[in-house]
């Protein structure tokens, strides 16, 4: 089945939109629920999925040289995809809370190039067989502190590490009829992964005991060896539970991935932006 991304971004929006108001009202339905007092969980998971719309740009250039940048389109990787996430937080106490993000991008593609355009040493041009790949994968650990625990709402803020995977290749070769003719004329790789600090900070109220919403944020540095460049994500949710235990979430984020790194005579640049929406479901206990 082709995965029509138009189509999906439509769905969810119309979807995130009913969710919403369907939750919002839920404020003031006060039926009485088979459901005790609100109360802090020792762990929480939350897992689903991110429907991102990226938009990303690569370069690689020769120090001196203007670099010049190549888009996901003019590699033909499709720029929908939806992404698993997990999202796991141990409450160390009142105050003190222990989380770990796992999310990223995946998608690959293919097309015909229709401009010529270089990366690098390589120099594609009109009518070549591109097919391309983008892997992304960033996991986070941080430790944070609660400043404000009220009964309805908290805010709080923490620092900790991230692991970041970045993997992007492309090949480009002649084709008649389908079948390539005389081998790749180019294949290109960047494979890269290393660990830095980052801040974060969240905060949350609850209309009632069902219903939530929770707004976080982080800044991971990507200052490591040659690498030099940042990351920040942002995302909201409103979340209701069904009982003690279960719930579900939906929202959007939005994270920015622009790092550039510095190996002597050779330069490379890479900005990517992920914004979607995001459904989950939730757990606690």
């Amino acid at each position: 089945m082709k995965f029509d991304g138009a189509e999906t971004r439509r769905r969810c929006k119309r979807l995130a939109r009913v969710t919403c108001i369907l939750m919002a009202l839920v404020c003031f339905w006060h039926a009485p629920l088979v459901y005790a007092d609100y109360q802090r969980d020792t762990v929480s998971v939350r897992a689903g999925y991110l429907f991102f719309n990226a938009d990303g740009s690569f370069a690689r250039w020769k120090e001196g040289d203007v670099p010049v940048y190549v888009d996901l389109d003019t590699v033909g990787i499709n720029d929908d995809d939806r992404n698993l996430f997990a999202v796991v937080t141990w409450n160390l106490g009142d105050r003190w809370a222990l989380r770990l993000d796992a999310f990223g991008f995946h998608n690959s593609g293919g097309r015909v190039a229709n401009v010529d355009f270089e990366y690098g040493d390589t120099a594609v041009s009109v009518d070549a067989k591109v097919n391309a790949k983008l892997d992304l994968n960033i996991y986070l650990l941080n430790l944070g502190y609660r400043f404000i625990d009220r009964d309805r709402w908290e805010f709080g803020a923490g620092a900790g590490v991230h692991y970041i995977s970045v993997d992007y290749g492309f090949r480009a070769s002649v084709e008649v009829q389908g079948a390539p003719v005389g081998g790749p004329l180019v294949e290109e790789r960047s494979d890269e992964r290393f660990p830095v600090p980052n801040i974060y900070s969240w905060g949350s109220y609850r209309f009632t005991d069902q219903l939530g919403f929770a707004l976080d944020g982080g800044w991971l540095s990507a200052n490591y060896g040659d690498y030099d460049g940042q990351i920040y994500f942002v995302r909201a949710a409103l979340e209701y539970d069904f009982s003690n235990h279960f719930g579900v979430g939906a929202g959007y984020w939005h994270t920015d991935f622009d790092v550039d790194r510095d190996a002597g005579t050779k330069r490379e640049s890479y900005n990517v932006k992920l914004p979607g929406p995001q459904f989950y479901l939730k757990a606690r206990f």
